[in-house]
């Protein structure tokens, strides 16, 4: 490789006299700089072992770009020692940005020499990081307490001491109290206003309050006033209470048509009933100029009863009569078993049961017993054989001869007849007041006491048998 001065040689000719000179005008001459940084250039490019400089070398260490022993040995050759290269090396060593070593201080991940390291780093002065160290608390910020000091967190004092620490004046951090929170709703302050809670002027601070335009103030104040509903004005209309234009006035305050209240005016009333309207046509009147089948079909077609329904509604007009005087016609023979029957199952009898109903309704007795006058009579006789019988003026055989002419069931005559003979049997054995009244004035004994009667013993009897004291005293004294 040439050396520099061969390479100066080459260029201004072989005369070391004439570079001499050459380079002594250069000092004096500023206008011949050009070509003395051209030679410069040559020079380092033929030769390129210039080292970086020590500022740059420390901090590619610090950096952890630059290996340690080259860069040491790069000062050595610009003349700086160890002791140097270790105290730039210490002065190129930096720290985090403040906004990240405040957070690493308030999180605990650093303490406070930690913390002042990093402000040494950051070259701040010492002076400054007691009031560095202060922001590690974070405030509310003026908005937010604010709304602490509307919901009764805070006080006052705390909200206007917290606006303070952002430059927030007194005065505006009122402001911001009152822009905290919100009022009760434009419909909640209609609802207080109606009820005399607040007035107008509340009112309108309520809408002021909240994020309602206060533009539109007067027009909200015109919702104070409730309106009957739609619904309400059709039905007042369907009962008479006001007429068809005051039904459709009222609609259109709810955006409602003439058209849509008077339809629905059709739609909310109901017809009358099938039954309804068969009473009506069967004393002379009618609907509409309709027939009757016509006015039951367009009142199921206004019910909610789906028109499928109709003929069946118009089946069941007509209203059949009790069970009662079914009977009375059915064993007086006006009329049949099988009619009977049918009329119950159309009453909505089950039929088996409406077949037996009918059954003992027309078989009543045999025949002619179905006779109203035969009916009495057999009472009568029913009540003079009983009578007969406790009185011992007939006997059994004549009681069996009555119980056959009835009609009495063979099954029950019987028990009938042992009823009676047990019931004559009780009165047999209990003593008439006229047999205790003679007992009594002939001395004859008491079962009872197994003594003869006394006057006392006859007054017990006589009130047993029903009579009242006084009643009993007068019986025994006649």
């Amino acid at each position: 490789m040439s050396t520099p001065g061969g390479v100066v040689a080459g260029l201004l000719g072989s005369a070391a006299s004439e570079a001499a000179g050459f380079a002594a005008g250069v000092a004096i001459g500023p206008t011949m700089r050009p070509v003395v940084q051209f030679l410069e250039n040559e020079a380092w490019k033929a030769q390129p072992d210039r080292p970086p400089t020590i500022y740059t070398v420390v901090q590619g260490v610090a950096q952890g770009q630059i290996a340690e022993a080259p860069a040491r040995e790069w000062a050595h050759e610009q003349g700086f020692n160890d002791a140097v290269f270790d105290a730039l090396k210490a002065a190129a060593n930096s720290g985090p940005a403040f906004g990240e070593l405040l957070n690493a201080y308030r999180r605990g991940l650093l303490d406070q020499g930690g913390f002042q390291t990093g402000l040494n780093r950051l070259a701040i002065e010492p002076q400054w990081w007691t009031a560095l160290r202060g922001l590690a608390r974070t405030h509310l910020s003026p908005a937010e307490a604010a709304n602490a000091r509307q919901q009764q967190f805070i006080t006052r004092d705390q909200q206007l001491q917290t606006a303070g620490l952002y430059g927030v004046v007194p005065a505006d951090a009122e402001v911001q109290f009152e822009l905290a929170g919100l009022p009760p709703g434009v419909e909640t302050g209609l609802e207080m206003w109606r009820r005399g809670i607040i007035g107008q002027a509340e009112f309108a601070q309520i809408v002021a309050e909240g994020h309602t335009k206060t533009k539109y103030t007067a027009e909200l104040e015109q919702l104070r006033r409730q309106l009957l509903s739609a619904a309400l004005a059709v039905r007042a209309h369907l009962k008479g209470h006001i007429d068809a234009a005051e039904m459709h006035n009222r609609g259109a305050e709810w955006g409602y048509s003439p058209a849509d209240m008077d339809l629905w005016y059709q739609a909310e009333g109901r017809p009358a009933t099938t039954h309804q309207i068969h009473i009506g046509y069967a004393r002379g009147s009618d609907v509409q100029g309709l027939s009757e089948q016509e006015a039951i079909k367009q009142a199921v077609a206004q019910s909610d009863v789906r028109p499928e329904y109709g003929p069946v509604l118009y089946a069941g007009r007509y209203t059949l009569p009790t069970p009662f005087v079914m009977r009375t016609l059915t064993q007086s023979g006006v009329w049949s078993e099988a009619k009977a029957a049918q009329r119950l199952k159309e009453a909505g009898w089950i039929p088996a049961d409406a077949d037996e109903a009918a059954a003992a309704w027309a078989g009543g007795g045999a025949g002619p017993s179905a006779d109203p006058h035969l009916q009495k009579a057999d009472s009568q006789v029913w009540t003079t054989l009983h009578k007969a019988y406790l009185g011992s003026v007939v006997d059994a055989a004549t009681v069996a001869q009555g119980f056959q002419l009835l009609g009495i069931q063979t099954a029950a005559r019987q028990p009938i007849l042992d009823r009676w003979t047990f019931e004559r049997e009780l009165e047999r054995k209990r003593l008439t007041p006229a047999q205790v009244k003679k007992a009594l004035g002939e001395s004859v004994l008491n079962p009872a006491t197994g003594a003869t009667w006394t006057q006392n013993d006859a007054l017990a009897y006589l009130i047993e048998l029903g009579y009242s004291t006084a009643d009993a005293r007068t019986f025994l004294e006649i």
